[in-house]
Order: structure tokens, then C-alpha cells, then sequence
């Protein structure tokens, strides 16, 4: 795990949301949920890739039709090269605890380097993210839960598993009926990601030194609900 903070993090939360649960236990006639959830991501790898190509050469100015572009430049988040979604199943415990698992897509962006010599270089990223969560529920409106975290990190043709960890923030209204609307807020501790293997996608396959670049990300969505 590359965040040295990251197990002290997680095993901190669940400590207080497990002796606190208690105080604020709410009964509640429909345990079992689902919710699916659209959203936006923030900037990833983006950064990290941008002053890699950079570094690499991949820094010339294009030109086309008349309108000009300074190279690298990265587009993340919602409609970048994709929707990222999450489907969220959580079933309320005695007291106020409660579990869930967690399935998320997340096509976080691209960023394009331009070197004359070698034409464009374009790399996409994406992040899938399968997570277990402990949670405090307040009154089935207001939840805040962490756990581990195993994600599959892309870029072009480049693919690495990583373990990390996952802290979620959501709210469910109305909080007592069969369908609602919900929002979610989650900071994913994934880490890092070796690239010395990516290519350059148009027009060659010629490999790019890209070296490791940091996937943390957070996602952020609203979407609707069903309790059973």
C-alpha cells in the first residue's frame, strides 16, 4: 500500500464508528438497499502525466485551421472520454451500523502530448473500483464509512491491480420511503501506477517514458435509490 497513512487512516474510522453507533441507533423497516449513482471524478494521474510528456518532448505547439494548441493539456471528469457510474448495495446491522459493497467504472480523462517529430500522443485512464465498506447510518439520511479498496487502473494498453483504501460520505432522502434520492462523495487511496510500458497511440506504438503516476482521485454523484 503507497499511502503510509492509509491502514492507521481506515482502522481509525472504523474504531469510532463502531463505538459510537449506539448513540444514534434509528429503527428502520426496510434494511436492504441499492443505489445507482453518476458522477464526476477529479483530475487523477492527470498532473503527473502532463509533466511526464513534458519531460518527454511532448510539448510543441499544434496548429489546425488557423487556431493553435499548447501541448500537454489534460480532460478529466464527466464527458471527458466517458460517464463514471457506481452501483452501491448496503444493508443496515443492529444498532446504526451498516455494510456495503461497492462497483464503480470511473473513465477518469485523457491528456495529450504533441511532438512534431512523432506526431500526437494521447493517453486514457480509467479506474475500477470493487470495495467492501463498514458505515455509520444516521437516521438512514446521513452516512460516513471506510474500507479496503481493490482497484484496476488503464492507461492506453497498460493495466495494474492495486489495493488501496476508500472513504465514502453520502445522503439519502426521504429516509423512509421505498425509493429516494441519494448523494456520494468517496476519496479513493489507490496510489501509484507504473507506465514505463505505455505507447503513443497515433501514429506509432512507440513506447513513451512515462514513468509511475499517482490514481488518486475522488468521485463525486447524485443518482436515485430502492429499499427493500
Amino acid at each position: 500500500m503507497k499511502n503510509k497513512y492509509l491502514t492507521t487512516g481506515i482502522i481509525l474510522v472504523l474504531f469510532c464508528l463502531f463505538f459510537s453507533c449506539n448513540s444514534f441507533a434509528q429503527p428502520a423497516s426496510r434494511r436492504f438497499s441499492i443505489s445507482i449513482i453518476g458522477g464526476t471524478t477529479s483530475k487523477g494521474p492527470a498532473s503527473d502525466l502532463e509533466s511526464a510528456l513534458n519531460l518527454a518532448g511532448y510539448n510543441d505547439v499544434s496548429s489546425f485551421w488557423g487556431s493553435t494548441t499548447a501541448h500537454p493539456f489534460s480532460k478529466t471528469g464527466l464527458g471527458a472520454i466517458g460517464s463514471p457510474w457506481l452501483v452501491q448495495c448496503q444493508y443496515l446491522l443492529n444498532g446504526n451500523l451498516a455494510v456495503s459493497m461497492i462497483v464503480s467504472n470511473s473513465d477518469i480523462g485523457m491528456t495529450l502530448g504533441y511532438k512534431k517529430s512523432s506526431y500526437f500522443s494521447q493517453i486514457n485512464y480509467s479506474v475500477l473500483t470493487i470495495s467492501p465498506l463498514l458505515s455509520i447510518s444516521l437516521n438512514n439520511i446521513f452516512r460516513i464509512g471506510a474500507g479496503p479498496a481493490y482497484y484496476i487502473t488503464k492507461a492506453n494498453n497498460e493495466s495494474s491491480s492495486i489495493f488501496g483504501g476508500l472513504l465514502d460520505i453520502g445522503l439519502s432522502v426521504p429516509n423512509d420511503s421505498r425509493f429516494y434520492f441519494t448523494f456520494s462523495f468517496q476519496y479513493r487511496f489507490v496510489g501509484k501506477m507504473d507506465l514505463s510500458e505505455v505507447k503513443e497511440n497515433y501514429p506509432s506504438s512507440k513506447i513513451i517514458p512515462i514513468g509511475e503516476v499517482n490514481f488518486n482521485h475522488t468521485f463525486t454523484g447524485i443518482g436515485i435509490g430502492i429499499r427493500f
